[in-house]
């Protein structure tokens, strides 16, 4: 295999054992042998909007990923980051170094991950509004012998359309607690109520800083007031990816600074026992990032 071949086989591989963990979604890929040539994977991917009527496609890495039956679904609401699930038969596109597109068929409607990244001077400027309400249980998913967390998606300059801007997306899986629930509507309904932000604080931001600090927050909407001994219990486990444009900010921490960011720290109160910021512990994730000149 060429390098990149090595590169984006691995990043599949890597994403698929974290949604294994995530959603028991079971795939097929290049991990099971060479006699099996489809490559199965679920990702999340740049949505690249279409033109001239056509449909959008996905940017994953270098790569634009071309659907082959989006004529079958309607694609016109995946946000700006999708979770796709797609396959491909290895042995018909072979990828090198040299490949710009792939072909993929898609096994369903990707899904929109987009959440809100919001910039405040300060704690007191934000207000109580984006303040997390309950913890997280997780950032850091593992089955044991591999695990994800949070992670820096660089779409780089004109891979969106001619001249485009680079961008910058947090992608991070979310372990949290739900009520325990039967039915799907009432899934449904309760995940409604679980909004996710993340915020920059500027007044953080000194001179020549390199090192850009957000935090993570789990804001949790009840629709009505509940008395002590009618605290809603979620007991249940339930994760899901999350993506921030984190473009916008950078931008401000760098007029700050007067330099780009090198480094990101995400903070999360997490609690893997109960949603309960009581008990929760700040956990700092510490990121690598490279700004496109």
């Amino acid at each position: 295999m060429q390098t990149q071949k090595k590169t984006f086989m691995k990043h599949v591989n890597f994403m698929m054992v974290a949604l294994m963990v995530l959603m028991g979604t079971t795939v097929t890929s290049c991990m099971n042998g060479e006699d099996n040539t489809i490559v199965q994977g679920m990702e999340p991917m740049r949505v690249k909007d279409g033109y001239m009527g056509l449909p959008p496609t996905f940017i994953s890495g270098g790569l634009e990923v071309v659907p082959t039956n989006s004529d079958a679904m309607d694609l016109s609401s995946c946000g700006d980051v999708a979770l796709v699930p797609y396959e491909y038969d290895r042995a018909l596109q072979e990828i090198t170094i040299n490949t710009k597109k792939l072909n993929v068929k898609l096994l369903e409607k990707p899904r929109s991950i987009d959440a809100q990244m919001y910039v405040f001077s300060n704690e007191e400027a934000a207000g109580e509004m984006f303040k997390s309400t309950h913890a997280v249980g997780t950032l850091s998913i593992s089955n044991g012998y591999a695990s994800i967390e949070p992670y820096i998606m660089p779409v780089l300059k004109g891979m969106r359309y001619e001249n485009s801007s680079a961008e910058y997306f947090l992608i991070t899986p979310i372990g949290y607690k739900v009520k325990s629930v039967q039915k799907e509507d009432e899934l449904t309904a309760e995940l409604k109520k679980h909004t996710f932000n993340l915020v920059l604080y500027t007044d953080d931001i000194e001179n020549g800083e390199t090192s850009m600090l957000v935090y993570l927050n789990h804001v949790i909407n009840e629709e009505a007031v509940y008395e002590e001994d009618e605290k809603v219990e979620r007991t249940m486990n339930y994760a899901d990816y999350k993506a921030f444009n984190l473009t916008e900010a950078i931008a401000q921490f760098t007029a700050i600074s007067g330099a780009n960011p090198t480094k990101i720290f995400i903070k999360a109160m997490e609690n893997n026992m109960s949603d309960d910021l009581k008990g929760a512990n700040e956990i700092s994730y510490e990121k690598t990032i490279k700004i496109e000149e």
